[in-house]
């Protein structure tokens, strides 16, 4: 019975990806809304231990990197559509409050700032967002609940203009700075304590790598790192963080997140 669920999972991750791919684009609309659901609840709904057996499957390996991409394009059009809403809205706390995994990004949130609370190296934190993306909520969250001063570093021209105006709309720009660069051009680091990397910073293994020992090599021992990462099925929307990554990294703490959050949370200090 379990192999025919699993295959049935499999037909309709395949499925799932060849609509992806014949669609027009990946911006929001109620198609493509409507596919990612279904996506990501596959995702959640595949216990770990059955997940090897879809992701072994030659057909599923052949398409896993190319799915990974599509699905991080259409998260950020998602963003794009919705911080773009709430800049032309008369509201803009309530419209932001809407965004469909605003409550995701809040219990991520928390769980983070608890461990910062629980450090017992640093008395105040500045911290780095790397891949903020034009839809900030994690850089917004934290600052208006730790009230700590955060620079969110994003590559993408658009996304910086956006998350900048929203910043400042929302009444964040003495707390929140935006930055437009690639982390791999910064060389020096050693004025955060606290370094967050986006789930998307870095499409691949090899990328994450690359993103991780650039932080590592140019930041002060015991600067905090907070990686968002997955397990199971989440490799076929994010980058997975493993033991390769975390060789120069002392891990404190990994956070298992709720059933309804793809993410986890790995904890970590620079040696």
């Amino acid at each position: 019975m379990i192999n025919i669920i699993l295959q049935r999972k499999k037909d309709e991750i395949l499925n799932i990806y060849e609509e992806l791919l014949s669609a027009k684009n990946l911006k929001p609309s109620k198609n493509i809304n409507a596919t990612f659901s279904e996506l990501v609840a596959i995702v959640q709904d595949t216990p770990i231990e059955h997940s090897r057996d879809i992701l072994d499957n030659i057909e599923i390996r052949k398409i896993q990197d190319d799915l990974r991409r599509m699905s991080s394009r259409a998260e950020s059009e998602l963003e794009l559509f919705w911080v773009k809403n709430v800049l032309k809205s008369q509201n803009a706390e309530k419209i932001l409050k809407f965004f469909p995994y605003y409550s995701n990004y809040e219990k991520m949130s928390d769980l983070e700032i608890k461990s910062m609370q629980l450090c017992d190296v640093h008395k105040g934190h500045k911290a780095l967002f790397v891949g903020s993306g034009p839809l900030p909520l994690s850089s917004i969250m934290m600052a208006r609940k730790c009230g700590i001063s955060i620079d969110n570093l994003d590559m993408d021209d658009e996304s910086c203009k956006l998350s900048k105006e929203l910043i400042k709309k929302i009444g964040l720009s003495n707390k929140i700075k935006t930055i437009k660069g690639n982390i791999l051009d910064i060389q020096d680091l050693s004025n955060y304590q606290t370094i967050f990397i986006a789930a998307l910073a870095g499409e691949n293994d090899e990328e994450k790598v690359k993103i991780i020992d650039h932080i590592v090599a140019r930041s002060k021992t015991d600067t905090h790192i907070v990686m968002r990462s997955v397990s199971g099925l989440g490799v076929l929307l994010y980058p997975e963080i493993s033991s390769t990554h975390l060789k120069n990294i002392k891990v404190i703490r990994r956070s298992k997140s709720p059933r309804d959050i793809i993410n986890n949370i790995i904890i970590g200090k620079i040696k």
